[in-house]
C-alpha cells in the first residue's frame, strides 16, 4: 500500500506533515510528499523514510499577477496529478484546500481514498485577503464540495471542526492537534540563560515564534516595558519584519538590559532553549477568524518546556489554559491588563511554580504520541471502509 500527501509549500520546515507521514509508515509500505521546488532544495529525497517529490515549474519565475497565479496552480495540479496516477496510492492526504483539488482528482483517477487536513479556517484566513474575490470563492467551494466526497476529514482544533460541520455540513471531523513529539530535556543541555547571560534567579519571559503583525509582540513589548519586572528579562525568539524595530525601542527604553530579540532556532534544538524560560506569552490577535481559533503549536511547546502559560484570550487556547490550568489569559486589545499579569507573576514566583508544575502534569497529554495514535485509527478506518 502506499499513502501521498500533497502540500503546497517546500517541505522544509512542515512538522506538521512530516510528522503525520512518518507515522503512515506504520502502515503503508510506501509514503510519499509532493510539495513545491524552491532555491536549491533537492527535486527527489528521502526524508526519515519518506520519499519526498518537489515539482519545478516552468511557470514559477513568471509575474505574481492574479491570473498568472492561477496559471501556476493549473501546471502544478497537472504535473501533480499526473505523477499521482503513476504512483497508484491507497491513500491520499491533502493538505488545506490547494492541496484537496489536486488530490481529489487524483483520488478520482485511482480509486484512492481521500482524506482532507485542513490546517486552517480557510473561510477566513489573513492569506487571502490579498487575492481576487473570485479566486477566494471558487477555493471555498471546492472545499465545500470535496471535503463531502472525502472520506476523512481533519483538523487542528475543535473550533476549527465545529465549524466545518455546521458550515458544509460534514457527519464528523476529526482532531489531529499539532504537538511536538514529547521533550525529554536535561537541565545540563539548557543553552538559553547561558548564551544570553542571564542568571538562574531572573524570571525568564518568553516568546517564540514569528516576529510580525498580528502576533502581538509590540503590544508584548509595551506592557514589559510599562509593569518593568525587576529581576525579569524578557526574550523574543524569531525571525520577522518587526525584529528590528522592536530591538530600537528597546534600547530606548528603561528596561533596556532586560530584553532580548534573537533569531530563530533550528527544531531540533528548539526544546533547549525553550525549556529554559518560565513563562511562555502568546499575544496572537485575532485578524482573521483563522487567527481567533487559532491552536498553535507553540503552545504545546511552551507546554512541553513545562512553562507557565500567559495568552490573549482566544477561544481555543483559552479551552487548553482553563482546563489545565497552567497559567491565564488577557483581553486581546488590552495592553494594561498584560502589564497587569506580568507585574502578578513577577512578584508571585509560587503562581509561576504552580503554573509550571500544572504545564509538567500537561505535557503527557498533549505530545506527538498521542495524536499520532489517533491519526493511524483515522487511517485504519479509511481503509476499511467500502
Amino acid at each position: 500500500m502506499k499513502a501521498v500527501h500533497i502540500v503546497l509549500n517546500s517541505f522544509e520546515n512542515d512538522s506538521r506533515v512530516l510528522r503525520a507521514a512518518t507515522a503512515g509508515l506504520d502502515i503503508f509500505d510506501e509514503v510519499h510528499v509532493y510539495a513545491l521546488h524552491e532555491k536549491d532544495l533537492p527535486l527527489d529525497e528521502t526524508e526519515k523514510g519518506v520519499s519526498v517529490h518537489r515539482f519545478r515549474l516552468r511557470t514559477r519565475q513568471w509575474a505574481k499577477a492574479a491570473w498568472i497565479q492561477a496559471a501556476k496552480y493549473a501546471e502544478l495540479l497537472g504535473r501533480m496529478v499526473v505523477s499521482g496516477v503513476g504512483l497508484k496510492p491507497t491513500v491520499v492526504h491533502a493538505h488545506d484546500v490547494h492541496g484537496l483539488i489536486i488530490g481529489y482528482c487524483i483520488s478520482r483517477l485511482t480509486g484512492a481514498k481521500l482524506i482532507y487536513d485542513s490546517h486552517e479556517y480557510w473561510a477566513d484566513v489573513q492569506g487571502y485577503r490579498d487575492l481576487p474575490g473570485p479566486f477566494v470563492q471558487a477555493f471555498l467551494a471546492a472545499q465545500a464540495t470535496l471535503s463531502q466526497r472525502s472520506d476523512a476529514v481533519i483538523t487542528v482544533c475543535q473550533g476549527i471542526a465545529d465549524r466545518l460541520s455546521n458550515e458544509i455540513g460534514l457527519a464528523r471531523v476529526d482532531v489531529i492537534r499539532n504537538t511536538p513529539v514529547k521533550w525529554n530535556v536535561a537541565n545540563s543541555e539548557l543553552r538559553l540563560r547561558r548564551e544570553l547571560g542571564i542568571s538562574e534567579k531572573e524570571l525568564v519571559i518568553l516568546y517564540q515564534g514569528g516576529v510580525t503583525s498580528g502576533r502581538g509582540v509590540e503590544r508584548l513589548l509595551s506592557a514589559f516595558i510599562k509593569a518593568a519586572p525587576t529581576d525579569s528579562v524578557l526574550v523574543f525568539m524569531g525571525n520577522g519584519h518587526l525584529a528590528d524595530g522592536l530591538r530600537v525601542r528597546a534600547r530606548e527604553s528603561a528596561v533596556k538590559d532586560r530584553v532580548h530579540v534573537i533569531n530563530a532556532v533550528q527544531p531540533e534544538v528548539l526544546p533547549f532553549y525553550t525549556s529554559d524560560a518560565d513563562i511562555g506569552v502568546l499575544p496572537l490577535e485575532p485578524l482573521c477568524e483563522s487567527y481567533n481559533l487559532a491552536l498553535p503549536n507553540k503552545l504545546f511547546e511552551y507546554l512541553q518546556g513545562e512553562l507557565a502559560i500567559v495568552s490573549s484570550d482566544l477561544p481555543e487556547i483559552t479551552r487548553v489554559i482553563a482546563e489545565d490550568k497552567v497559567g491565564c489569559t488577557y483581553p486581546h486589545d488590552s495592553t494594561d491588563d498584560l502589564t497587569s499579569i506580568l507585574k502578578r507573576l513577577a512578584t508571585s514566583p509560587q503562581m509561576v511554580r504552580e503554573y509550571k508544575a500544572a504545564a509538567a502534569l500537561s505535557r503527557e497529554k498533549y505530545c506527538w504520541e498521542n495524536e499520532r495514535n489517533v491519526l493511524l485509527e483515522i487511517y485504519r478506518r479509511v481503509l476499511q471502509a467500502p
